[in-house]
């Protein structure tokens, strides 16, 4: 079969593309939205109110807490104050790009190579979305075994505090 622009197509007769390749990756974490945009982090980076670099630190207030006291009209009460803290964040971006030439249409009798990447983009951007989540939870939760001494204990401190071990719950 004659090729033109890596298209497999006969010059005598030619039948019609029915459809792509099926997808089988599900890229379940990426479409269950347990990760979402916030526009307070594209706030910060669109209007470049932290020093418009890639990487910004947002304040929170903390949570109000404290043992509630009794009021009876003779105890002083013992205020606590709040704290507040802060978050690290970045951005980073990816790309790509997919061309075809005029003549693949032509040739082709009429075929639209492009109209095949457009029903195509979501799909490839979540799993390149899935892949980049997996890698990030891959490095937190292999966080426990890495580093020697004082830095080792802290990882393995951070993945405990932070992170909930589902294997033993599945079990019992």
């Amino acid at each position: 079969m004659a090729k033109f622009d890596a298209k497999s197509f006969n010059d005598r007769a030619f039948g019609a593309y029915m459809s792509a390749i099926p997808n089988v990756k599900l890229n379940r974490l990426r479409e269950s939205m347990a990760v979402v945009s916030d526009p307070r982090l594209a706030e910060a980076f669109k209007n470049q109110s932290q020093t418009g670099s890639v990487y910004a630190i947002l304040p929170y207030f903390g949570r109000l807490g404290g043992k509630a006291q009794n009021y009876d009209g003779q105890t002083n009460l013992s205020p606590e104050r709040t704290a507040t803290y802060e978050q690290g964040v970045f951005a980073y971006g990816r790309m790509m790009g997919w061309t075809e030439a005029d003549f693949s249409y032509d040739v082709t009798g009429g075929v639209d190579f492009m109209a095949n990447v457009r029903a195509q983009i979501m799909d490839y951007w979540n799993e390149v979305d899935q892949e980049v989540l997996l890698s990030i939870l891959k490095g937190v939760f292999g966080m426990s075994a890495t580093g020697t001494g004082a830095i080792k204990n802290a990882n393995k401190a951070f993945v405990d505090e932070h992170t909930l071990d589902i294997f033993d719950i599945h079990r019992e």
